[in-house]
């Protein structure tokens, strides 16, 4: 049985869990919901597999951490309209309605991100 960390804000959708045991077989999942400032955190929970919905630069650090004796795996989706109309009350306007639908996993083989913080002139 694999165990897997989520982590992310949004509980994980049947499709995800139904393609996750389709790709481990038998698993076991663990949620980590909170808002993350410092990946270390996310490290110290033991899993097989790390999914997680977080910026690039989060999970470069991750992968760093892990790599490669642990898998990190992030979700695909699409944005699909629906074909129904809905009110946006903040713009009083009609709006198109979408939601997102699951693809596929996507595994982290390698990340790296070096970046640069850029200050205005006030």
């Amino acid at each position: 049985m694999k165990k897997i960390l989520w982590v992310s804000r949004h509980k994980m959708t049947s499709e995800q869990i139904a393609d996750l045991e389709s790709v481990y077989g038998d698993i076991q999942t663990e949620i980590l919901d909170s808002t993350i400032e410092d990946v270390k955190k996310i490290a110290e929970t033991d899993a097989d597999v790390y999914a997680v919905v977080l910026p690039a630069e989060m999970i470069a650090e991750l992968q760093k951490i892990l790599a490669p004796e642990k898998e990190i795996i992030v979700p695909v989706s699409a944005r699909v309209k629906t074909g129904r109309t809905v009110y946006n009350k903040a713009s009083d306007t009609q709006e198109t309605e979408y939601i997102y639908r699951h693809l596929h996993w996507k595994k982290i083989i390698s990340i790296e991100i070096k970046t640069e913080i850029l200050r205005s002139v006030k």
